[in-house]
């Protein structure tokens, strides 16, 4: 499996500094399968599998994205506001639509159309882009 470049090296780097969450619609197994082949077994403080069972018997199966419900399961989890917390995806249906109605600051990797969605808060050509320290001629704002 050949992860976009730079996903492990940024999100252990993220992880370092704040904290780090996956919301995903990929079922537990098969994305659990994806983390260990790229070695972020523990990278994430929580997981949500939107749309399919999930481990907490509390937060069972939670709607898919791009419901706003799978980004507030992951925020109540980390125990982090909506104001304080971005979402990085590169789906714009379902990642800009759903964090942006969660409240949260969205991140669009690869600059895809947002197409009838809202436009991303912010995009990055690639993941690179959002390491500690990164250059920020390798962001742009929408």
């Amino acid at each position: 499996m050949d992860p976009l470049p730079g996903v492990p090296e940024v999100v252990r780097a993220l992880r370092r500094e704040t904290s780090v969450g996956l919301v995903t619609n990929g079922g537990p197994a098969m994305q659990r399968d994806k983390l260990a082949a790229l070695g972020l077994t523990d990278a994430f403080g929580v997981e949500v599998f939107a749309g399919h069972p999930n481990d907490h018997e509390k937060w069972g199966v939670v709607a898919a994205k791009p419901d706003p419900e799978p980004f507030r399961v992951a925020l109540d989890r980390l125990g982090v506001p909506p104001e304080r917390a971005a979402h990085v995806g590169n789906a714009p249906a379902a990642d800009v639509a759903g964090a942006a109605r969660a409240g949260l600051t969205t991140v669009l990797v690869g600059g895809g159309d947002a197409g009838d969605g809202p436009a991303p808060d912010h995009a990055v050509d690639s993941v690179a882009g959002l390491a500690p320290g990164a250059s920020p001629a390798s962001t742009r704002t929408s």
